[in-house]
């Protein structure tokens, strides 16, 4: 994934303990994205592997320009801003198309126990996590890492999935679906369940994660071979039945829906209509 393409967000807030230091996923995402930009561009969908640092040597003095901004800094955080950058271009476009404007989230960093509108999120803990009331996404940089880890290498674009899938929330937020939702717990409601309000609104968010996925690729040329794959790995194992949950207790979907729906968003197949769909 060539992540340095969009313009960084200047909605992330770092309230990182130590805000300088360097992640161990920092700096695999730095040489992916030094193969990368060595590799070249326009491998997208190419059977040939784009990570292949050999062209390192030969375009030394481009690579310079283009990363120093991000050695300097942190990578990983480098990494966030650059997502989000995307998430804010690309929703401000596709809701303009429907003449509606676009108020980015803001993306808090944190490596301790922090406190929000909803609650308490406990670091080591807690994975990635919109917050509604405060309209901003909370992410703890190693939990990211954990959830979208593949195998034994970096997993950018799932990182990414994970990032756009609460942006997405946010949308839904906007648009006022979470509402509808969080009025049916306050009336005492059941939203759990395999047909749940909650399933319906996780799903939607896969969905609008998809569509973000396939508008940003058209918008920046920024994937490589088996970055989308990378996606539908982790929403294979986000699903509720890996984790040997009772289908009356099903939060998120199943792992064939997540996989599912974030296609559908990708493919342009429907409107993420998962809310009020007859089947999920």
């Amino acid at each position: 994934m060539l992540w340095n393409k969009p313009k960084p967000s200047q909605n992330v807030d770092d309230q990182r303990k130590d805000n300088r230091v360097h992640s161990k996923t920092g700096a695999l995402l730095t040489a992916g994205l030094l193969a990368s930009i060595g590799a070249g561009s326009g491998v997208y969908w190419m059977g040939e592997s784009a990570k292949d640092p050999a062209p390192l040597a030969s375009t030394k003095g481009e690579i310079d320009a283009v990363f120093l901004p991000y050695a300097k800094d942190d990578p990983h955080r480098s990494f966030v801003e650059a997502v989000l950058g995307s998430t804010e271009e690309i929703w401000s476009e596709l809701l303009a198309n429907h003449g509606k404007l676009y108020s980015p989230p803001t993306l808090v960093l944190y490596d301790v126990n922090t406190s929000t509108t909803c609650g308490v999120l406990r670091t080591g803990v807690d994975g990635p996590m919109y917050c509604p009331p405060d309209q901003k996404i909370f992410i703890n940089l190693d939990s990211l890492a954990r959830q979208a880890a593949i195998s034994s290498t970096v997993s950018d674009f799932a990182q990414a999935y994970v990032i756009a899938h609460e942006v997405a929330h946010h949308v839904q937020s906007l648009s006022g679906h979470l509402k509808k939702i969080q009025d049916a717990d306050d009336r005492g409601e059941s939203i759990a369940g395999e047909n749940g309000l909650s399933v319906r609104a996780e799903l939607q968010a896969d969905c609008l994660a998809g569509a973000w996925a396939r508008a940003a690729q058209e918008k920046f040329n920024w994937l490589e071979p088996g970055d989308i794959e990378e996606a539908l790995t982790v929403a294979r194992a986000l699903g509720d039945d890996r984790h040997g949950v009772a289908p009356t207790h099903y939060t998120h979907g199943t792992s064939e829906q997540r996989v599912k729906w974030f296609k559908t968003g990708f493919d342009r197949n429907g409107e993420c209509a998962t809310i009020d769909s007859a089947t999920l």
